[in-house]
């Protein structure tokens, strides 16, 4: 049995379990071998699915396994199960729209500077696809003069 110190303490939400700590996840991967499912998105890339972040979802094995010997301690959370009241409700809806304006805003600031950074090499970019253009207009002129 795993001494009191080093327990992990595993979040269980609607029978799914769920670990958020970082080392944590590592711990219980590099010493009892559970690999476990991370289901969580990158702050910095939510919308990709490629690479997931934090919390690490165990399966209902993995967890019985790690609670009988003593490596996890399973918690819930009461409040978790009562059911939202419409105003936090609509709280919820004005904080995540607060956030998708910022992210927004930020990305916008990013590609901006960015623009800026390389404005250089677009300017070289469209001169040089304007001299190609010139010269097929030209070469379509000689064309139809041909004909």
């Amino acid at each position: 049995m795993a001494s009191e110190t080093s327990v992990i303490d595993v979040i269980v939400v609607r029978g799914k379990s769920f670990v958020w700590n970082p080392e944590d996840t590592c711990r219980l991967r590099e010493e009892w071998r559970i690999v476990g499912n991370l289901v969580g998105c990158l702050p910095r890339a939510p919308r990709q699915n490629c690479q997931l972040g934090l919390p690490l979802q165990l399966m209902p094995e993995e967890a019985t396994v790690l609670r009988e010997t003593g490596v996890v301690r399973l918690l819930t959370y009461d409040r978790a199960k009562v059911v939202p009241e419409p105003k936090d409700v609509e709280r919820f809806k004005e904080i995540a729209e607060e956030a998708r304006d910022e992210q927004i805003h930020l990305f916008k600031e990013e590609r901006r500077r960015r623009i800026v950074e390389m404005a250089d090499q677009i300017v070289k970019g469209k001169r040089r696809k304007m001299k190609i253009t010139e010269s097929e207009d030209a070469n379509i002129r000689d064309r139809k003069s041909v004909v």
